[in-house]
């Protein structure tokens, strides 16, 4: 094994800090490999420009090593700051050499649920990711599925169910749809859509709300009506004593 001095823990500080001049000076005179130097720029913050210039560095073998049990897709993904455009290149030679992995998948979901990004572009861009990834893998109790629902887009929902046969059984989706804060007309089209796949409309979460009580709680009375309309029933409790009432108020016994 190569021994480590001075330079290369003053190259591994560089790639941490974004010490970008001190990276290139560092590098040429160390025997570090790409990937450990990639994992020390995931380490620090602000940092995606050094784990861009890292990836420039890598060659095809090196996609396929797994660096403290993550691949370089997942260690690369998972940083808090990357963004799919500024590395979409770099992942894009990740997924056709790897196998995606679900907390990839889901992160990526994540980050486009949470983001501003409305660009069709983008859209095509997290299809990408989910025609490399098992779609029906749960992180953390949640699909990609789930965190799409909430972002309330029929057509992404729609695609993955339809062509990449995301399961909208696994989970609580008519519950975290009705929890959505969007438009009335975008949550009770996710909401239909949901309804006609034919899913339990009684469902219960882990605490024993249905979709039902969520919808009563928020006092909208278009997704009441529509639950009503696909069979949700007023005979449920939830582990804190909450009901319905017939005409859709919140009780607790």
């Amino acid at each position: 094994m190569y021994p480590w001095g001075t330079n290369e823990y003053e190259l591994l500080y560089a790639c941490k800090n974004n010490q970008m001049d001190e990276f290139e000076r560092l590098f040429s005179i160390t025997a570090l490999h790409p990937t450990e130097l990639l994992n020390e720029a995931i380490q620090g913050k602000h940092n995606i420009e050094m784990i861009k210039r890292i990836l420039c560095m890598l060659i095809p073998d090196d996609y396929k090593k797994v660096w403290h049990g993550k691949t370089l897709l997942m260690m690369v993904c998972c940083y808090e700051e990357t963004d799919i455009d500024s590395i979409y290149k770099h992942l894009q030679i990740l997924l056709t050499t790897i196998n995606s992995n679900e907390l990839v998948m889901n992160r990526l979901c994540k980050q486009y649920n949470e983001g501003i990004e409305e660009r069709n572009e983008y859209k095509e861009k997290i299809k990408l990711f989910l025609r490399h990834s098992d779609v029906n893998q749960k992180v953390n109790g949640k699909t990609a599925l789930s965190y799409l629902v909430k972002k309330k887009n029929v057509e992404l929902v729609r695609w993955m169910i339809e062509e990449q046969h995301a399961n909208p059984y696994i989970g609580h989706l008519l519950i975290e749809c009705s929890t959505m804060n969007s438009t009335p007309y975008e949550n009770e089209s996710m909401l239909e859509y949901l309804l006609s796949l034919g899913l339990d409309v009684n469902k219960q979460d882990e605490n024993g709300y249905t979709a039902l009580m969520i919808a009563a709680c928020e006092k909208n009375k278009t997704k009441l009506q529509l639950l009503f309309e696909y069979g949700a029933l007023i005979s449920f409790f939830a582990k804190d004593g909450m009901y319905v009432t017939e005409r859709g108020n919140v009780m607790y016994q």
